[in-house]
């Protein structure tokens, strides 16, 4: 079905065949212009970020609750994540998520950013 937006131009030449040149070829270029903004709103949204799932995660700044020799909860995006590291935390310290393997967080200290 959405390709058909894509040909949306093409099937607009059937106006030519149907209606007199000087209805067909206004109505055409109004097609040509509709096609043109469609195709700038898909470009636009096809390049907009990851915000959902495992990709979304990376880069958030999340807080640690808890840390007990080497895991760590941490609070992000409104959840608690359980976070392997080799680093020490305190409690209340801000990290980074850095990648997901499978339900634990890869994280750094926000320092280490700056």
């Amino acid at each position: 079905m959405c390709h058909l937006i894509l040909l949306m131009p093409l099937f607009g030449l059937a106006v030519f065949w149907i209606l007199p040149l000087w209805i067909a070829l206004p109505l055409y270029i109004l097609i040509l212009l509709v096609s043109g903004i469609l195709y700038y709103a898909i470009m636009k949204a096809m390049r907009t970020p990851v915000t959902t799932g495992a990709k979304g995660m990376i880069g958030l700044v999340g807080k640690i609750v808890e840390n007990n020799n080497g895991r760590a909860l941490v609070w992000v995006h409104n959840e608690l994540w359980h976070a392997e590291n080799s680093q020490s935390y305190q409690t209340g310290e801000l990290v980074c998520v850095t990648g997901i393997h499978g339900l634990h967080l890869n994280i750094k200290k926000t320092s280490d950013f700056i």
